[in-house]
């Protein structure tokens, strides 16, 4: 099920939306970061909350930006409007999965794996695609975006290097690939949910390589 998004009662999306518009150039529009470090950055003391904004944001909170947080379900760092005018955020995607996929046995048996994950893991599935995709239409080319997830390593790498793709941007010039292990069943959904590749190809490459590090093949190796 996919987790609702903050709201505010003067804003008709489900986005909390705040802070006011500053302009930079020159920067790196997409980071990936991990929880404990969003977490100091809206939960911190100013020393804690220093030294993450350096992690997270360069240091540069003069930049708007917006916040795709990705967590298992709990633990989602407490966000009010005064800690977002803060550092200039704009808003707020909380959004909950598990870093998985289904076991390859399970792919012709639709209802046998949804068994064997139900209650135990928690599986992206197109909503969440669609709740992603509707926050990057926002994001303006003056604005930069954050990905997190718990390890800043699988969920949030593969969102963000889509994120790349969908905003027209180059991802070797954004992310070392060797840093990260992006999931693969996260980038299909959001490829196919996009049209960047239709349904058919889209899960019989993964299927056929549900581990490989780039089963789409395309520029981000």
């Amino acid at each position: 099920m996919v987790e609702h998004w903050f709201r505010t009662p003067k804003v008709t999306s489900s986005i909390l939306v705040t802070g006011s518009i500053f302009r930079a150039k020159n920067m790196k529009r997409i980071k990936i970061s991990n929880l404990d470090s969003i977490k100091n950055l809206f939960e911190g003391n100013d020393k804690v909350r220093n030294k993450a904004l350096k992690h997270v944001l360069d240091g540069n909170i003069k930049t708007p930006w917006w916040l795709i947080c990705i967590t298992s379900g709990s633990g989602f760092p407490i966000f009010t409007t005064n800690q977002l005018q803060l550092v200039n955020c704009l808003g707020v995607l909380p959004i909950a999965f598990d870093d998985m996929i289904p076991n390859k046995k399970y792919w012709q048996d639709k209802e046998a794996w949804k068994k064997t994950f139900d209650f135990t893991y928690r599986l992206p599935c197109k909503n969440h695609a669609r709740d992603i995709i509707k926050l990057l239409d926002r994001v303006s080319s003056e604005e930069r975006l954050v990905v997190n997830c718990e390890a800043g390593i699988s969920r949030s790498s593969a969102v963000a290097y889509f994120a790349a793709q969908y905003m027209g941007l180059v991802p070797e010039e954004l992310f070392n690939r060797n840093s990260y292990n992006p999931n693969p069943l996260i980038g299909a959904l959001l490829r196919e949910e996009a049209g960047f590749i239709s349904q058919k190809d889209s899960w019989k490459l993964l299927k056929d390589s549900p581990h490989k590090p780039n089963p789409w093949g395309d520029e981000t190796k």
